[in-house]
């Protein structure tokens, strides 16, 4: 995944999603946080794109990472 598609993925976060996942990726170690974020954006790009209704595509994303 590419620098561009997780900065992509990170303007779509809404404030709770930022929230949630700075919870969540806190007692991970530092050096494995980003591995982890980059495979959240991979799961919430591929949900995306596979939605066919535009409007709904943000909420697939955010519920399949």
């Amino acid at each position: 995944m590419s620098t561009d598609t997780m900065q992509a993925v990170t303007a779509l976060l809404l404030p709770d999603d930022k929230a949630y996942l700075k919870q969540q990726l806190e007692p991970v170690p530092k050096p494995q946080r980003v591995a982890v974020y980059r495979q959240y954006c991979e799961v919430w790009q591929s949900a995306a794109a596979a939605e066919p209704n535009e409007i709904q595509r943000d909420n697939a994303g955010r519920r399949a990472a």
